[in-house]
């Protein structure tokens, strides 16, 4: 802590101790952490999202979206409004509008291809509105791009099963043994 209030002036020094405090369940002292970092930087991708999360925590999911939908306006870097649209993504799906979520979801693995969490976040989202041939496409892409990426390879594997492809499943797991 004392290192981290050395450097006060930073915003990502409060992002961490809204992180710390969120780990010691002291709420109220994250909450104004977060809030610190955002008024250091209005653009903090790290403050908006980790206090959403924290919102979500709280049941306060309509500050949450508020918040997030607050960053999309005016963050303007590929990377940091892929990370927003994935959270408001998230929040979508906890308020079951599953439609919207998966729009935020392929905006978010269109900005960031190379981030391999919103591409498979993406085709199980697919997936699970009914969309399985294009959540097979997308997460047999991903599988080529992210080799080592476990999860992709076993909702891959989990989807072929599910819809009774067992053979695809099996040769897929046997390949990288899951």
């Amino acid at each position: 802590i004392d290192s981290l209030r050395a450097i006060e002036e930073r915003p990502e020094a409060h992002i961490n101790l809204g992180n710390y405090y969120v780990g010691a369940n002291d709420v109220v002292t994250a909450e104004a952490e977060f809030r610190t970092g955002l008024r250091l930087d209005p653009k903090s991708v790290g403050a908006r999202v980790n206090l959403a999360d924290l919102y979500r925590q709280s049941d306060r999911d309509a500050d949450a979206e508020q918040l997030i939908r607050a960053g999309l306006a005016i963050v303007n870097d590929d990377a940091g409004v892929a990370a927003l649209r994935y959270s408001l993504g998230l929040l979508l799906v906890r308020k079951e509008q599953q439609q919207p979520a998966l729009a935020e979801f392929k905006a978010a693995a269109e900005l960031q291809p190379d981030d391999a969490r919103f591409v498979y976040v993406y085709g199980v989202a697919l997936h699970s509105l009914g969309q399985s041939d294009q959540a097979i496409s997308t997460l047999t892409s991903a599988a080529e791009r992210f080799p080592a990426e476990f999860d992709i390879h076993w909702g891959l594997t989990t989807i072929l099963r599910d819809l009774g492809r067992l053979d695809e499943a099996r040769a897929i797991a046997a390949a990288k043994v899951l």
